[in-house]
């Protein structure tokens, strides 16, 4: 791989991060003999939910926004303003790195911060969420639920992992090429030598 297509794995992750923020981060679905339930949650704090009773053959949905469960919502908009931060940093330097306006020594911490951020981030929302959903049941009277107990995570928790693990391998592998690149001009005979 030459280092001058190594943009092409940060670029990836900053489109996978950014997609991530349209698909549910977790999702349930409860069934018994009076009604069926499923919810979706997204990162960035919306929920939605079919709430289907079978007595009455009527089905409610239920659509909103996180904002007024603040134990929910900050974790939430946290973790979403990490990733698009991140997004963003990524896509731009990658784009300036593909048409030569930066080195890869220059981007090269900024790639490493962000893909920390990518892997930070859903951790911050994974815990959040657990903490946030219970501090919500206690305030309501409720009892205590283990909300990932209660809910499947899906592909919107799982991308931003995977967008970190992209931007840290392109670190990796620049820095690899970059510097065996370094080994191979530093070899070569200084031309008023010879």
């Amino acid at each position: 791989m030459n280092i001058k297509n190594i943009w092409i794995l940060p670029f990836l992750g900053g489109l996978l991060s950014l997609i991530a923020l349209i698909i549910p981060t977790a999702s349930s679905y409860f069934l018994n003999e009076e009604y069926e339930l499923t919810r979706y949650f997204w990162l960035w704090g919306l929920f939605y939910g079919r709430l289907y009773i079978f007595e009455r053959f009527d089905t409610e949905i239920f659509i909103g926004v996180s904002i007024f469960i603040p134990e929910i919502f900050i974790p939430a908009l946290l973790a979403t303003i990490l990733i698009f931060v991140s997004a963003r940093s990524c896509i731009k330097t990658a784009l300036r790195f593909r048409k030569g306006e930066r080195h890869f020594s220059e981007i090269k911490k900024s790639w490493l911060i962000t893909g920390i951020l990518y892997i930070i981030s859903p951790i911050i929302y994974v815990v959040g969420m657990q903490i946030g959903f219970n501090l919500n049941q206690q305030r309501s009277g409720g009892s205590l639920l283990n909300f990932w107990q209660n809910h499947v995570p899906n592909f919107g928790i799982i991308a931003p992992l995977i967008s970190g693990l992209l931007v840290l391998i392109g670190v990796i592998i620049g820095t690899v090429i970059a510097g065996k690149q370094d080994i191979l001009n530093s070899n070569k005979i200084p031309s008023f030598v010879s």
